[in-house]
């Protein structure tokens, strides 16, 4: 399989309480899957069809999401030192996959907090 570098600008930003984190870092593609580490944390981006699977890992958490527009899906954040997970709903209200972009709404069911989350991809380094 052929792995390709890229260069991954995007945010998270959350709507309810108006803060924004900033993404600026280089990632490898595989296929249909984007890996990018910020932190210390991995970020694996699984691109299907019409939904993505997120996964974040570190020492301290494992976190996966599953998006898919108009469609509320479970979500895992796994504390690791406490062996404790947490399980949330998302429901996605946007979701725009395209070949260099993604753009994805929506909102934690339990907080009612609403995040956009958007990356866009080059190959151009």
């Amino acid at each position: 399989m052929l792995e390709i570098k890229l260069k991954v600008k995007g945010y998270l930003k959350n709507l309810t309480e108006n803060t924004e984190e900033l993404i600026d870092t280089f990632a490898i593609k595989n296929s249909n899957v984007i890996s990018y580490i910020i932190d210390n944390t991995k970020y694996k981006i699984i691109i299907n069809k019409e939904k993505i699977t997120l996964i974040r890992e570190n020492d301290e958490i494992s976190h996966s999401m599953f998006y898919q527009e108009n469609t509320t899906n479970s979500s895992e954040y796994y504390l690791k030192q406490s062996n404790y997970s947490l399980e949330f709903n998302i429901l996605t209200t946007k979701l725009i996959i395209e070949k260099n972009k993604l753009d994805i709404t929506y909102k934690v069911i339990e907080s009612e907090n609403i995040y956009n989350y958007v990356l866009e991809m080059s190959e151009n380094l």
